[in-house]
């Protein structure tokens, strides 16, 4: 059984979004990447599919009865942050492909961005100081709005100035994400994977305790030891992989 959403303004993009869901990802298209998940692009119209990675197992079974798919997560969270005033990829669609209870394929079909460049590794360029406290404001905004976002990375956090010549943020790779009131606990979650370098990661925690009228001195040195902590335990998990798990495949990046 598949399961089709269009949205009701994109519905002349129906056709292709139907040929995805019977057929996988079109031949003519533009690869950005293969790996766990695969995103492509579709030039006319300008068009983004992520397809997710099939859930195996027991995942199957929690995703096609008890957990929204990734890809419904990802359309009505991004339909959510854009009624909140926040930049994501329009949603134009989503399919998931069912085998009785079991969720066996599924895609988001967005808008393509264009313009746009990750924060990733900005803090070794030159315009990360007139960044930290724009990229601070941001993300007070979202906790401010009760946006909680899990993956909060430098590749889910993008960047461009705008024609008032002010900085702009967009979100992507959304589906991990929850609307809801924001403690301590989450902003000190979300700051420990913003940026790649702790000391830049204090810099934009310091501007961000002054926008939330905060002891700055106290919330970076809060903040410092959740990027320790947070390295420490994604280094035992590699180690715990390393050890019970078989070596993964290579990914596949298509350039």
């Amino acid at each position: 059984m598949i399961h089709i959403t269009v949205s009701p303004a994109h519905e002349d993009v129906r056709p292709i979004v139907e040929d995805i869901a019977r057929n996988g990802i079109p031949d003519d298209v533009v690869f950005i990447h293969r790996g766990r998940n695969t995103i492509a692009y579709i030039p006319d119209p300008p068009l983004n599919i992520k397809a997710y990675r099939p859930p195996s197992g027991l995942k199957s079974l929690i995703y096609g009865t008890m957990r929204a798919p990734k890809a419904r997560r990802a359309y009505l969270f991004a339909q959510r942050l854009i009624s909140l005033g926040f930049n994501t990829p329009e949603p134009i669609a989503f399919v998931e492909e069912h085998q009785g209870p079991r969720l066996v394929r599924s895609y988001f079909i967005s808008r393509q961005l264009f313009g746009w460049r990750e924060i990733r590794n900005i803090e070794f360029d030159p315009i990360f100081d007139d960044l930290v406290e724009p990229l601070a404001r941001f993300v007070a905004d979202l906790h401010a709005k009760g946006v909680n976002m899990k993956d909060m990375t430098p590749g889910n956090i993008l960047f461009k100035k705008n024609d008032e010549g002010r900085w702009d943020f967009c979100l992507v790779d959304i589906n991990r994400m929850a609307f809801e009131n924001i403690d301590k606990a989450t902003v000190l979650s979300n700051f420990a994977g913003v940026l790649n370098t702790r000391h830049a990661v204090v810099r934009v925690a310091r501007a961000y305790a002054e926008v939330r009228g905060w002891d700055a001195d106290a919330f970076a040195d809060e903040v410092s030891k959740a990027v320790l902590d947070r390295r420490a335990a994604r280094l035992r998990k590699r180690a715990l992989k390393r050890r019970f798990l078989p070596k993964p495949k290579p990914r596949q990046i298509i350039r």
